[in-house]
């Protein structure tokens, strides 16, 4: 599954189509510190959907993917952000200088840009990893209607790692499944076929071989064995995946228009031709794994 990208555009665009301003400017006002109580749970789907009546700042808190990505704030919104901050801020540099980038995140296979807090961003880069679930408590701003434009916009203020266990294993494996085929380049497809488990099709095999289909217990793969080395003779890097001593769990089966061998073993690889991302995946495999033994998915 490939994510479909929303810039931020997003919300001044398809939001702004459904917001009812006032005639007159508002008066500034200050900005008052808010709880975590105060942030509405929500989520990023309804908010683009939501036609607020008014004008102001709504917070809000929604739960969804990390996908480590940043960039610098568009300029649609930008703009939106700088119109609301000059007629509603009672300091308009908070805004104006606080949100000079933003991050992708990823909500039931959509991708959004949103900005981040700049102080907040080496904290997002430290603290999690592509694929991890995070909550992120964020105000959507509308500003009032001047000279024909209007829109609106999020915000991201804080953050915290969100999700049960089961959330956490469905979001990695969710991560994988989306990814592995563009990182490797090749013609995969990648399923869960059930609790802590992948299955992985490849059709672009050749010397004979039409398809191979691998299904991978997570339960049974040993974290520490999960490797990333350079292929020989070539520029490309192999992610290794091993089972735990005395394993031979993997399954696979090779078809030449029908099954021609199959079997189980106890490693298989994928060829990745970028080492960061052969990296990235090799550490999304580690997390999944150590989560589907910490508590398995029923």
């Amino acid at each position: 599954m490939k994510h479909k990208p929303i810039h931020l555009i997003f919300l001044a665009a398809a939001l702004s189509s459904g917001l009812t301003y006032g005639q007159g400017a508002l008066a500034p006002t200050a900005k008052k510190p808010r709880t975590l109580e105060d942030y509405k749970a929500s989520t990023l789907k309804e908010i683009v959907k939501e036609d607020p009546k008014r004008e102001g700042l709504l917070p809000f808190r929604v739960t969804v993917i990390f996908e480590n990505s940043a960039r610098p704030i568009s300029k649609t919104s930008n703009e939106a952000l700088h119109r609301w901050a000059q007629c509603c801020a009672g300091n308009p540099d908070h805004y104006t200088k606080s949100y000079l980038r933003e991050m992708q995140f990823v909500e039931d296979g959509t991708a959004y840009w949103l900005p981040v807090q700049d102080s907040l961003v080496a904290d997002f880069l430290k603290e999690l990893k592509a694929g991890e679930v995070v909550d992120l408590f964020l105000i959507r701003l509308s500003a009032p209607e001047t000279n024909g434009k209007k829109g609106s916009v999020l915000l991201v203020e804080r953050f915290q790692g969100a999700g049960t266990n089961s959330d956490q294993v469905k979001a990695s494996l969710d991560w994988i499944t989306s990814n592995l085929p563009q990182y490797t380049g090749k013609d995969l497809k990648v399923e869960i076929p059930g609790p802590c488990q992948l299955s992985i099709a490849d059709s672009s095999n050749s010397a004979g071989v039409s398809k191979a289909v691998v299904w991978i217990p997570l339960i049974d793969l040993d974290p520490s064995k999960v490797s990333v080395e350079p292929q020989h003779g070539s520029d490309t890097w192999g992610l290794w995946l091993h089972t735990t001593p005395g394993k031979n769990s993997i399954k696979f089966m090779l078809y030449q228009g029908g099954p021609a061998e199959g079997g189980e073993t106890n490693k298989y690889s994928l060829t990745l031709p970028v080492k960061e991302k052969a990296e990235s995946m090799a550490e999304a495999f580690r997390r999944a794994i150590n989560l589907c033994a910490a508590k398995p998915v029923s």
